[in-house]
């Protein structure tokens, strides 16, 4: 609980202090959660398998922050050391300096992630099922298998299409007039037009739906 409350405190300087304080790249000495900020609360968002290297910015004696998607991540200080012997971020092709794109992945389970776009290659961690996320790139594997390029920690990730699913959004209703269902006689087939009780029920779904964006708030990662 103390440890929660803490990560929330550090939440809201995080992004001023990413911002204004240089980040170096570090190396996980063990599997490591990760947490980040959704509505009031600190959950587990993932984690971090041992050996991978991601760049960090202290924020607190026992944590750091790094960049989770749109917003901020965190992990213990105690599960990083220093970059062992000469392994560094590989990318080749610039890949890490591309904004993002304008489309989002949606895990539906606990998601491996990979330090390459290959089953077989070493696995970099896990994003907790039900989070969206957004992704830099499609590409194809040497199978022709479909990946999503991601960003976590100004480092390269990726994660099989057959693990998440492409984010087709959230469909927009748009209406000119709202009336009660006993005055919606005359309009209930015009779309510009609907009752009370048609604007509840896709209220009523919405409001039963778990699905959280890593931007749902200005800084941080998000899971239900």
């Amino acid at each position: 609980m103390v440890m929660r409350v803490v990560l929330i405190l550090l939440f809201f300087f995080a992004g001023n202090v990413l911002a204004a304080l240089p980040a170096r790249y570090m190396q996980t000495t063990k599997d490591a959660a990760i947490w980040s900020q959704i509505g009031d609360k600190m959950v587990t968002v993932g984690n971090i398998r041992a050996g991978q290297i991601l760049s960090v910015t202290p924020v607190a004696a026992d944590y750091y922050a790094f960049k989770f998607g749109f917003g901020v991540g965190f992990i213990d200080k105690g599960h990083l050391e220093s970059v062992q012997g000469k392994q560094k971020v590989e990318d080749g092709l610039g890949d890490l300096n591309k904004p993002l794109s304008n489309q989002n992945l949606v895990t539906w389970k606990d998601t491996p992630v990979y330090n390459a776009p290959d089953i077989s290659s070493a696995p970099f961690g896990v994003l907790v099922d039900n989070l969206r996320y957004p992704i830099i790139s499609k590409l194809k594997g040497r199978l022709h298998q479909t990946w999503y390029q991601i960003r976590i920690g100004d480092r390269l990730a990726y994660v099989s299409a057959m693990d998440a699913q492409e984010d087709n959004g959230i469909p927009i209703l748009t209406y000119h007039h709202i009336l009660r269902d006993e005055e919606n006689t005359r309009f209930r087939h015009t779309s510009t037009t609907t009752s009370v009780s048609g604007i509840q029920q896709p209220n009523d779904l919405a409001s039963r739906s778990r699905l959280c964006h890593v931007d749902d708030v200005p800084t941080g990662g998000l899971h239900p």
